[in-house]
């Protein structure tokens, strides 16, 4: 499985941004290189290697990934079959079998739709994508203060409550005489 290296947010993406991991060493080398620099094992080039196109939104996905990196829908695996749509009976998009209701217009795929509502001609316009693709990093999860300066603070806070709670009934038994007032000396 060869994995890519893509470009942070703002880069260019071309063929010689894109990297390839050795599969033998793990070393990065550039796509379009046949071999590897650093131990001469051959490289999968990118051609070789299918990309995942989604089924949702035609995004090209490395094959490595099981989530489109466009919209999140999970991608087809190359073994699985390939699943049975249905056309919308209000807009004619295409949806998957196992689906109630319409991804594009939201009307129900299950119901019959209202004559009137089907004497109206639809014109179909190409859907352009509200939000641009995000930039494929690997994430780094790194701990911070905040979670722990909250849990101080809650410890703190029982305790204090706590506390009250016990000078409180302390206090009041002082004055119901069943612990005798304490006597200076």
């Amino acid at each position: 499985m060869t994995r890519y290296i893509m470009p942070q947010k703002g880069e260019g993406v071309t063929t010689m941004d894109q990297k390839v991991v050795c599969q033998k060493c793990g070393s990065e080398n550039l796509a379009g290189l046949q071999f590897c620099g650093a131990c001469g094992a051959k490289l999968a080039t990118v051609a070789q290697t299918k990309e995942i196109v989604c089924p949702a939104c035609g995004f090209q996905n490395p094959p490595s990934q099981h989530f489109c990196g466009n919209c999140g829908v999970k991608l087809p695996t190359p073994g699985e079959a390939k699943v049975q749509e249905i056309s919308c009976p209000n807009c004619g998009s295409k949806n998957p079998a196992d689906r109630h209701f319409c991804g594009v217009c939201g009307a129900s795929l299950t119901a019959p739709v209202q004559a009137a509502k089907a004497a109206e001609p639809v014109a179909l316009q190409p859907v352009k994508a509200a939000v641009s693709a995000p930039a494929h990093s690997e994430v780094a999860v790194r701990a911070t203060w905040g979670l722990a300066w909250g849990l101080f603070w809650r410890i703190a806070l029982l305790w204090l409550l706590f506390g009250g709670i016990a000078y409180l009934a302390i206090y009041l038994l002082m004055l119901s005489n069943i612990i005798p007032p304490l006597q200076g000396s």
